[in-house]
């Protein structure tokens, strides 16, 4: 395996974040809502393109993992601010963490939450949270969230 790359992403990258979530599947021949009913907005190029603005034009994060020049993963953080105990904190939520099903139990899902406690640091995050589905809880018991 060659070296995995951890950057932000932008709009020009939906093709790709696509690519992750359908796992490559070729969904052409559905229509947008029937691609979108499958899995949310990450189904679509449309949709995914819609969403990643919304989430970058309010200054949340969407981060992707690359490797030899392919979008194999990506992950999304939604950073607010939260009155817990009578005091204003800053959260930060793993809201989505992606890896494409070929390139899964390479590390690279931690790689890409090592990246997100790095941007959190940054952000003087006080928390951050994640909801993870069984497959996922592995990679999470190994990072410092």
């Amino acid at each position: 395996m060659g070296q995995v790359k951890i950057r932000k992403a932008d709009l020009n990258d939906v093709r790709g974040i696509v690519w992750v979530h359908t796992g490559g599947e070729d969904l052409g021949g559905l229509s947008i809502a029937e691609r979108y009913s499958r899995g949310g907005p990450w189904m679509s190029v449309e949709t995914c393109a819609v969403h990643i603005n919304n989430l970058l034009l309010d200054d949340q994060l969407v981060a992707l993992a690359e490797l030899n020049g392919t979008i194999v993963g990506e992950v999304e953080v939604l950073f607010s601010e939260e009155r817990i105990a009578g005091r204003v904190r800053k959260i930060g939520h793993v809201d989505v963490i992606e890896v494409h099903p070929g390139y899964r139990g390479r590390g690279i899902g931690r790689l890409l939450l090592e990246f997100v406690e790095e941007i959190a640091r940054e952000r003087k995050v006080e928390m951050l949270t994640v909801q993870p589905d069984k497959s996922a809880e592995g990679i999470l018991q190994k990072t410092r969230l």
